[in-house]
């Protein structure tokens, strides 16, 4: 090889080792963009799951609120119904009539007539509640 030759080949590779720390930086600018979108991406899935997470928790919640009513609403309509019965059997404890046995078809009236009067009392408060 001849000096000139030589020459050009030494400053082809001073040129290209001053290049390397360049490409290397633009390398890394360009993976860090793309973990600039990831993480852009990933937040954004993270908001959407934690929406989710909260609306589930208000939901649940209220499940459990709306239960619990149930049971307290059921206790005192048994604590009630035991109430009255107590203080039905108290007030009829010596009445002659109260211990005669009632027929069948006097039963079966009379809880047609209260149905009548549920039905009725019902479709009122619909009708009242629309209005």
């Amino acid at each position: 090889m001849n000096g000139i030759t030589k020459e050009l080949l030494k400053a082809s590779i001073k040129y290209l080792i001053a290049f390397i720390p360049l490409l290397v930086a633009l390398f890394f600018i360009h993976q860090n963009s793309k973990l600039e979108r990831e993480i852009k991406s990933l937040n954004g899935e993270l908001s959407v799951n934690q929406l989710l997470n909260k609306v589930t928790q208000s939901a649940i919640t209220l499940h459990y609120q709306v239960s619990l009513d149930n049971i307290k609403a059921k206790q005192l309509e048994d604590s009630e119904h035991v109430k009255v019965k107590t203080v039905i059997k108290t007030v009829l404890k010596d009445n002659e009539c109260a211990n005669t046995a009632v027929p069948d078809d006097v039963v079966s009236e009379l809880r047609k007539y209260k149905r009548g009067i549920d039905s009725r009392s019902a479709s009122a408060d619909t009708t009242a509640t629309n209005s």
